[in-house]
């Protein structure tokens, strides 16, 4: 089977054409006609026409959506654009661009000062949703399975916790806490120790699936990436 708008060779069984994006119409319908009555008419049929052109602004408008090999501008343009889409694919460039933009004004917001914390911090905030999204939708992308990634965020908030623990654990210690006391801190620290090594292998993990390029054909999540 042949793609009707780039000519790609495809499978049987695509939906979207891996090279241009565009949607396949399937038929599954036994041809009875005669040979004769498969003339295409369409030239003289207004109606056609117009149905053709629909079809293509339906697919040139799928054409344009994330996912796609992109720029620094239309990456940024598809992360505030897909704020809390959890759904889909990104690919490398959507993704990484982003965390390029990311890091340019992070550094910029610091650069300025202690009177901009208040915005770098509103900033932070504002985009925690959409990079949570993206991160799902890359890692849709490569094909993976986004539990990794929940882990991750699950063991930042328990190593948040038992920094706290830590700190209080400490402070008790500090003020002539009795030798349980000492001991505890002393088991607390490692404990907070230990769970920052294994978020820190969590973390590398992610990196790594983060880093592998798009599965080049439809999956579970949507149609392959097109430039």
């Amino acid at each position: 089977m042949k793609c009707n708008y780039c000519g790609k060779e495809l499978s049987d069984s695509a939906r979207f054409c891996n090279s241009c994006g565009a949607a396949i119409q399937q038929n599954n319908t036994v041809n009875l006609k005669k040979p004769e009555d498969n003339i295409d008419k369409s030239i003289n049929n207004p109606i056609n026409m117009n149905n053709n052109l629909n079809t293509n602004s339906v697919n040139n408008t799928s054409a344009g959506e994330s996912p796609k090999y992109v720029d620094f501008g239309e990456a940024i343009s598809l992360f505030f654009k897909n704020y809390i889409n959890f759904s889909g694919r990104s690919t490398r460039s959507e993704y990484w661009y982003t965390v390029l933009f990311m890091f340019l004004v992070g550094l910029v917001l610091g650069l300025m000062g202690e009177k901009m914390q208040f915005i770098s911090r509103l900033f932070t905030l504002a985009t925690f949703i959409p990079s949570l999204a993206i991160c799902f939708r890359r890692f849709h992308d490569a094909g993976k399975n986004v539990t990794p990634l929940i882990i991750m965020y699950a063991a930042y908030l328990i190593d948040i916790v038992l920094a706290f623990a830590t700190f209080g654990s400490a402070l008790v210690a500090g003020f002539g806490g009795s030798r349980s006391a000492v001991g505890a801190a002393g088991g607390m620290i490692l404990l907070l120790f230990v769970a920052g090594i294994v978020t820190l292998g969590i973390a590398i993990y992610n990196i790594v699936i983060l880093c592998q390029p798009s599965v080049p054909t439809e999956n579970q999540y949507g149609r392959p990436p097109m430039k």
